[in-house]
């Protein structure tokens, strides 16, 4: 019978209830990723004036955000309701190692002396801030609480990520 059918096909268990609840978590994942993506990148080009400078200036938070998923699996991190947050705040952090280099570019009048210059000056205080942020947040692991560890993991984890393509990938 039909409703038989339906009773076979509703599943029930705790299983089932992750199964859906991660399904969530991705799909709103990555729904804010792209809203937040293409936030930064209507933002870049109003303050910037340029098409071109916000592409770049989002392509190295992109790629980040790209590679979080391996990050996770590289360091065994599994995708729960706190660590789905990492996404956004990898773009917040990123875009802004982008915003200094483009306005250090801009400053210089965008010609391939400005790039250098502008890697050159950013490059030491980019090191110095991430370095700081990321001492700020090792304090957190002294918390004996396994998710804000594993949270707090992949912050300085893809916070470095992000000064590497910043400094690398923005100027190339």
């Amino acid at each position: 019978t039909p409703s038989t059918h339906l009773a076979a096909l509703h599943m029930a268990g705790i299983q089932t209830v992750t199964v859906a609840v991660n399904d969530l978590i991705i799909t709103s994942q990555i729904t804010s990723l792209i809203v937040a993506i293409a936030l930064t990148f209507m933002v870049l080009w109003i303050v910037f004036g340029s098409l071109r400078v916000a592409m770049m200036g989002v392509l190295p938070v992109s790629v980040v955000t790209a590679l979080e998923p391996g990050v996770l699996v590289a360091l065994s991190v599994p995708l729960s309701t706190v660590t789905v947050m990492i996404g956004s705040i990898a773009i917040g952090t990123g875009v802004d190692f982008s915003i200094q280099i483009a306005q250090r570019m801009r400053l210089g009048g965008y010609t391939q002396e400005s790039v250098n210059g502008a890697v050159e000056r950013a490059g030491v205080s980019f090191v110095e801030a991430t370095t700081t942020m990321c001492a700020g947040f090792g304090g957190m692991f002294a918390m004996n609480i396994l998710a804000i560890q594993q949270f707090v993991l992949m912050i300085v984890a893809l916070l470095s990520l992000n000064m590497i393509m910043a400094m690398f990938l923005f100027p190339a």
